[in-house]
């Protein structure tokens, strides 16, 4: 793995971090939706570093994970279903999926790489 990935992945999940540290703890876990656009090794990577972290912090999550396998109107459904979650966070990993999820999600914290 990259330095420069090892410090996206390190931002990222200090982020959440504090993000879900700020939520109250209603629930033993967190729900979690991520969006990814493809599915690729440096992504997955990203998604899986995010996962690991977060375990390492002591934090508890339950992940949902949606792949729209590179197509935009996939994809735009992926943040609607998202919204329908209602996910404690939202992580988009690519541009696509955040300005998906940006543009549809309403009052849930988002993060994006």
């Amino acid at each position: 793995m990259s330095q420069t990935m090892r410090r996206t992945i390190l931002a990222l999940t200090c982020a959440a971090a504090v993000i879900l540290s700020a939520l109250p703890a209603l629930a033993e876990a967190y729900t979690v939706s991520i969006s990814q656009i493809v599915e690729h090794p440096s992504l997955n990577a990203m998604q899986q570093g995010f996962k690991d972290r977060l375990a390492e912090l002591g934090l508890k999550a339950e992940y949902h994970v949606h792949i729209a396998q590179g197509d935009t109107a996939i994809n735009e459904q992926i943040a609607s279903q998202i919204q329908g979650e209602h996910p404690d966070l939202a992580v988009a990993i690519t541009t696509p999926s955040a300005i998906a999820l940006a543009q549809k999600l309403k009052g849930v914290p988002l993060l994006f790489t």
